[in-house]
């Protein structure tokens, strides 16, 4: 957590402050939460930092971060920071229709990158209540890329078929640690005293 409350304060780059509140979300150190509030006060160009701390508020998957959240995904912010926001409510509502509200307000916005955010951040949730709203957003959408988006996220709920990547790394975990534990247990084994 040093290193990276290193390069929060003594970094110029935008992209590499940036990386480094999206790290801290990641790590989910107990102090996460209010390193990444306090870097909503800082500046920079197309708000290149504070997109870093909302996907790290994302990656913390803390519901705290709600308010700031929705708060950063409003019209009269900067297109980038609102899409990197409305993503970010996908992650920390996974499985949680309490967001789906918000969610769905946004499949209509004017910006095309908010409203694939909103599509992905819905699929992130993943629930069925949200195919209604997802139809009806396809058959208003005009952007081919967004229709596509809602119509695979659409499938993906109905068929039961969408696995979350964190579920996915976390039995890559389990195996490599299985894997681990098999080759102690030959060691141990093959030990001679």
């Amino acid at each position: 957590m040093k290193a990276l409350e290193d390069i929060i304060r003594n970094e110029t780059k935008y992209l590499a402050i940036s990386k480094a509140y999206e790290s801290v979300g990641k790590i989910r150190h107990e102090k996460s939460f209010e390193i990444l509030r306090e870097g909503l006060s800082k500046d920079s160009w197309n708000e290149t930092i504070r997109q870093g701390v909302m996907r790290g508020l994302g990656e913390l998957r803390d519901i705290r971060g709600k308010d700031i959240l929705i708060e950063n995904s409003k019209l009269g912010k900067h297109v980038l920071l609102r899409s990197s926001a409305v993503l970010a409510l996908g992650k920390i509502g996974e499985g949680n229709k309490e967001l789906l509200p918000w969610l769905y307000k946004y499949l209509r916005d004017p910006y095309v990158l908010v409203r694939r955010a909103a599509v992905q951040a819905i699929a992130d949730i993943g629930l069925m209540e949200s195919i209604r709203e997802l139809e009806d957003a396809f058959i208003s959408e005009l952007d081919a890329h967004v229709k596509r988006s809602i119509r695979k996220t659409i499938n993906e709920i109905i068929e039961g078929k969408r696995e979350k990547e964190e579920i996915r790394n976390l039995r890559k975990e389990i195996d490599e640690l299985r894997k681990r534990i098999m080759e102690i247990n030959e060691s141990k084994k093959n030990y001679k005293p």
